[in-house]
C-alpha cells in the first residue's frame, strides 16, 4: 500500500508597509516584513488521519542570524482534515527584517515507536517517524526574499508518494512507516492547477491517479526517483454529484504531460514499477487559473 498524493506546506510571506518608504527603509530602524506560515493538504488514499507534530519553526538569514518560533505544547495537525483548500495557520503575521533568508526548518517530533507524528489507517494508529527528526526538522534549502514594503508568497509542496515508505527500520523502529521528506517549492503568483472529471468506465480499482510531468510528450512513469519522476499526483475522487474528478493544484506556469491510472497503490517509491497507464495528454497551465481536462 502507497500513500498517493501530495501534502501541501503553504507557506504565505505577507511584507506590507510598516515604517519609512522607499528601498532603505525608515530611518527609525531596519525595514521589516510580516511572515504568515500555514499547512495544507491534498486527500491521500488508504489514511484516515495523517498526523504531524509541530513543535516550531526556524528561520536563517543570509547574515547567519536565525530566528526562532517555538510551540508550548506542541501542535498535532491532522493534514488529510485540510484538504480541498483549506489550511491551517502556524505563525500568524511575525515580524521579521526584509531581506535574504538562506532556509526554513519546521521542527518536527517524529520519533521511533511513538505517537507524537502518525498514520491512521483502518483505526489502527501506527508511528511515523524521521530519522534524526528531532533534530534536523523539515529543512528547505532553497532561499527566499522578503522584500521591504512587498510580498512575496510561496508553497512547499510535502509529496507522501515520494515521501512516507512502508513499516521498515531497525531495532525499535522496526515496524514504523518512515518519512524520507520529498519537498517542492513554488511561488504562489507563478502557478495555477489542472482539474477535471473522469470517464466511469475507466475507473477499474479503488485508488486511481491522475500524474502530472513537467514538459510535454512525456513518456508517463511511476515514482521511483528517476527521470522522469511525476512533479505530483491527483487523486482521483467521486464528488457530490457522484462524478469521478481530480485536482492537481500549486503547478508552475508551463507544459505538462498528464496520464492517468488506477494501479496509483502499487506504486513504491523505492523501486522500479510497471504501471499501466491511460489516456496521455499534454496540457499548459497559467498562473492563477484552472486548466480543465477530462479524461
Amino acid at each position: 500500500m502507497q500513500f498517493t498524493k501530495s501534502i501541501l506546506l503553504l507557506i504565505t510571506i505577507l511584507s506590507l508597509s510598516l515604517t519609512g518608504c522607499g528601498s532603505g527603509g525608515s530611518s527609525n530602524g531596519p525595514s521589516t516584513g510580516l511572515l504568515s506560515l500555514h499547512i495544507t493538504d491534498a486527500p491521500v488514499d488508504n489514511a484516515s488521519h495523517v498526523i504531524v507534530e509541530f513543535t516550531g519553526v526556524e528561520i536563517q538569514s543570509s547574515s547567519g542570524n536565525r530566528t526562532n518560533f517555538n510551540f508550548s505544547p506542541p501542535r498535532q495537525i491532522d493534514l488529510l482534515s485540510l484538504h480541498g483548500g483549506g489550511s491551517e495557520v502556524i505563525l500568524d503575521n511575525v515580524i521579521l527584517p526584509s531581506g535574504n533568508y538562506n532556509w526554513i526548518r519546521l521542527k518536527v517530533n517524529a520519533n521511533c515507536d511513538e505517537l507524537d507524528s502518525y498514520i491512521e489507517i483502518n483505526t489502527i494508529k501506527h508511528p511515523m517517524w524521521i530519522p534524526s527528526g528531532s533534530q534536523t526538522g523539515l529543512k528547505l534549502v532553497r532561499g527566499f526574499h522578503l522584500p521591504a514594503e512587498g510580498i512575496a508568497d510561496f508553497t512547499i509542496d510535502f509529496d507522501l508518494r515520494k515521501s512516507v515508505n512502508n513499516p521498515e527500520g531497525q531495532g525499535n523502529c522496526n515496524g514504523n512507516y518512515k518519512l524520507k521528506p520529498a519537498l517542492r517549492i513554488v511561488n504562489n503568483t507563478e502557478v495555477g492547477s489542472i482539474a477535471g472529471t473522469v470517464n466511469p468506465t475507466l475507473i477499474t480499482a479503488p485508488t486511481c491517479a491522475v500524474y502530472v510531468f513537467q514538459n510535454h510528450n512525456i513518456a508517463p512513469d511511476d515514482v521511483d526517483e528517476i527521470i522522469p519522476d511525476p512533479i505530483t499526483t491527483a487523486i482521483v475522487r467521486r464528488n457530490t454529484i457522484g462524478e469521478y474528478v481530480y485536482r492537481g493544484s500549486f503547478l508552475n506556469a508551463g507544459n505538462y504531460t498528464i496520464a492517468f491510472t488506477c494501479q496509483a497503490e502499487n506504486d513504491d517509491p523505492e523501486t522500479d514499477d510497471n504501471l499501466d497507464f491511460v489516456g496521455t495528454a499534454n496540457v499548459s497551465v497559467t498562473a492563477g487559473l484552472v486548466t480543465i481536462h477530462n479524461f
